[in-house]
């Protein structure tokens, strides 16, 4: 996605004489692009907003980083649904294309609205709190004991 940007640039190093200037904006723009893959690729998506966070950047930012990496996945999803049901019917010619896109954004809209409400209503306070794995107690396995045998009752009593 940077390197598009980066290729003007080059061009007008080119055209100004500075060949040296054009490959070092190409080779620092890859390698940019590639140390950012690697970290993303290699850092889960808590530490890295944690250490964005640490860094000072603004905590709106990071939210809406956030939403987007969350519901990206269900944009995606959304749009493998919309290109499949156009290859059932023949293949996706460009005005129909752009209604699936107008579909796309607008069921993504009425989801994210959704989304805001429920998190509204559950006390949302402006910031993510990362899931983390948690050990079982001894009150966990009391509880599984009583579902387990409340079940085993309810078979024997009702055949359920």
């Amino acid at each position: 996605m940077v390197l598009p940007v980066t290729f003007v640039f080059c061009l007008v190093s080119v055209a100004s004489g500075e060949l040296t200037r054009a490959w070092m904006f190409l080779a620092k723009s890859f390698l940019s692009g590639a140390a950012l893959a690697v970290l993303i690729v290699s850092t889960p998506q808590a530490k890295l907003m944690q250490g964005a966070e640490q860094l000072g950047t603004p905590r709106i930012l990071i939210q809406v980083i956030q939403f987007l990496l969350q519901y990206l996945s269900v944009l995606q999803e959304k749009a493998r649904n919309i290109r499949q049901a156009a290859a059932c019917r023949g293949g996706l010619r460009l005005d129909a294309a752009a209604g699936a896109v107008a579909v796309l954004f607008g069921s993504t809209h009425r989801r994210a609205e959704g989304v805001h409400q429920a998190m509204l209503a559950r006390g949302f306070e402006g910031h993510f709190v990362p899931m983390q794995a948690r050990k079982a107690t001894w009150k966990d396995a009391v509880a599984l004991l009583a579902l387990a045998a409340s079940l085993l009752a309810g078979r024997y009593q009702w055949g359920i």
